[in-house]
């Protein structure tokens, strides 16, 4: 199992949190599940903490055309999304 801790800025905090069925329809076949966070100070900053069956399970769904799409269509600015695993 993998743990990977995600955070990226959003357009909209509210729209991201209410993706969650986005989100689900990507990872859950794949046996990936998030937390989701937000920042208290009420900036566009979100974070997950993400548990994948491997870390390469993870990159391989995230890089994938539909689920870049899909996640673009949440708000998340891809470009902005720092990736952290844990040791």
């Amino acid at each position: 199992m993998a743990t990977v801790l995600v955070f990226q800025e959003v357009e909209d905090v509210d729209r991201w949190i209410g993706a969650t069925d986005v989100r689900d329809r990507f990872f859950a076949p794949l046996g990936i599940t998030a937390r989701l966070f937000r920042d208290p100070a009420g900036s566009n900053r979100v974070g997950m903490i993400v548990n994948a069956p491997s870390l390469e399970i993870w990159k391989q769904a995230i890089t994938k055309p539909a689920v870049v799409e899909a996640l673009g269509e949440t708000g998340a600015k891809a470009l902005t999304a720092v990736t952290l695993v844990e040791l």
